[in-house]
């Protein structure tokens, strides 16, 4: 049976044909407009799948650090640490004598004195296979500076100096709801009295330029990875301390105590963090795989897990022979699903998901990593209006809970996939090409990530279930 025999093909009948086109390049076809001469088909292809590594992935800038231990017979373990800087964010500087407002006056405050330290950490996501999750959250100081527009992959370490605090982290899954962008689960990890105290005296010494601050967060004794946002308000070190009022005879109307606490608070820096992933897949079905290039664990199902470092590949092979078999193709639309079983492990899925592909060059297979480029725009698949646009503008598609699917419409980059395979059939070079073709020559796959490549959702894909539909215009032959 021939390629097109395998297909699923339908007939579509319409009265005319809808040109999509563009001043700077025209993708497909000019089509007359005499719809006589043009035929409107449909095709769909079940991709084939299967599953890759990205080990080696940028970890710096986040918006969120992670910290904890994960494991699962599929993946394996991973272990997470979090290494980030703190800046000064607001308060009073210890000096002299510091004038506070209250109750209508202005006092003067002396003798300010250190009084305690904590670490506010909001969490806005937790992986876990049990219900009850707990941790011992660890703190300890930095040792090296975290320097901003600096290469970090997720083996970097940095050396750790002493313990300065610890604290216990207990969520109970049944009661937490993560869904919500917007709603955070706050902990509070007390600071060592002695690192507050070094904390305090830096900021007496160094009034007008504070030195940064840095630590490492560790965990031991626990059973799921944390997400802390770096982003909320409320995220933040906080700093303590008391003073002595020099005059409080002002104060005519007022009978009780008078709260003579100053803060300090220090915020994480989305610049300078970075985190380290320890991965182990020595008991995992993956392990068990002896071609290394094929990571075919499931006959079923390929598996979706960031964190993990565990990504589909979609081979592009069934619709790469439909293009050099079918002549004068214009795809009026193209739609790429990819169906997901329902997650009944952590929970957690990933939120929307984006495409990078793969170039065969002489035979070899390139893979451009997606955390280690500045500018991965040119292996990432683009939403249509991008490619005739200045602007690049990555293709986004947002999980649906309610159908678990990922879904949407890579209209342009199919048309210039088609392009790029009929160019081969008629012998064209790659530079005799359009500009556009050129940027996305010898694609093979696909490989789907995350939006965030440390998020902590994952997913379990079913391989009868991605589909891509082609509606096209052909010309009658």
């Amino acid at each position: 049976m021939n390629l097109l025999g395998k297909k699923k093909i339908g007939w579509l009948l319409a009265a005319g044909v809808l040109l999509l086109g563009c001043k700077e390049e025209n993708f497909g076809l000019e089509l007359p407009p005499d719809s006589q001469q043009t035929e409107l088909k449909f095709v769909e292809f079940t991709l084939p799948a299967t599953n890759v590594y990205f080990d080696s992935l940028r970890t710096d800038g986040q918006s969120n650090l992670l910290v904890g231990t994960y494991s699962n017979d599929v993946s394996g373990s991973v272990v997470a640490t979090s290494y980030v800087e703190f800046r000064l964010k607001r308060g009073h500087i210890p000096t002299d004598s510091i004038r506070i407002f209250r109750f209508g006056d202005t006092l003067a405050l002396e003798d300010i004195t250190f009084s305690a330290a904590r670490l506010i950490l909001d969490t806005d996501g937790v992986i876990s296979n049990e219900d009850m999750v707990s941790q011992r959250l660890r703190l300890y100081e930095l040792q090296d500076s975290i320097f901003s527009g600096v290469l970090y992959l997720s083996d970097r370490t940095i050396a750790k100096g002493s313990l300065v605090g610890e604290g216990n982290i207990d969520l109970d899954m049944d009661f937490v709801d993560f869904s919500n962008d917007t709603l955070y689960y706050p902990i509070e990890i007390p600071i060592d009295d002695s690192f507050g105290t070094a904390l305090f005296d830096n900021l007496v010494d160094n009034s007008t330029a504070v030195r940064p601050l840095g630590l490492a967060l560790e965990s031991v004794v626990n059973n799921g990875i944390f997400s802390y946002n770096l982003l909320s308000d409320t995220s933040e070190l906080i700093l303590e301390m008391h003073g002595v009022l020099s005059d409080i005879s002002n104060l005519q109307n007022y009978k009780g105590s008078l709260d003579t606490t100053l803060t300090v608070t220090f915020r994480m820096l989305t610049s300078n963090n970075f985190i380290n992933i320890e991965r182990d897949r020595s008991t995992s079905d993956f392990d068990l795989i002896e071609d290394r290039k094929e990571l075919d664990p499931s006959v079923d199902f390929v598996y979706f897990n960031p964190l993990a470092g565990i990504h589909p590949k979609i081979d592009l092979t069934e619709f790469l022979e439909f293009a050099e078999q079918e002549e004068n193709v214009f795809i009026q639309e193209a739609r790429l699903s990819i169906e997901l079983e329902e997650n009944t492990t952590t929970g957690i899925d990933v939120d929307f998901a984006r495409y990078y592909f793969t170039r065969k060059v002489e035979d070899e297979i390139q893979v451009n990593w997606p955390g280690i480029l500045s500018n991965p725009f040119g292996t990432l698949m683009l939403n249509d209006g991008a490619y005739a646009g200045a602007q690049a503008s990555v293709a986004t598609h947002v999980y649906d809970t309610t159908l678990l699917i990922y879904e949407g419409s890579p209209t342009l980059f199919t048309q210039l996939l088609y392009d790029n395979a009929r160019s081969e059939v008629d012998g064209i070079l790659v530079e005799d090409r359009p500009r556009l073709q050129q940027s996305i020559d010898h694609v093979q796959n696909l490989l789907l990530v995350s939006g965030n490549p440390l998020s902590t959702g994952n997913g379990v894909i079913r391989k009868d279930g991605i589909k891509l539909q082609i509606f096209y215009a052909q010309l009658k032959k």
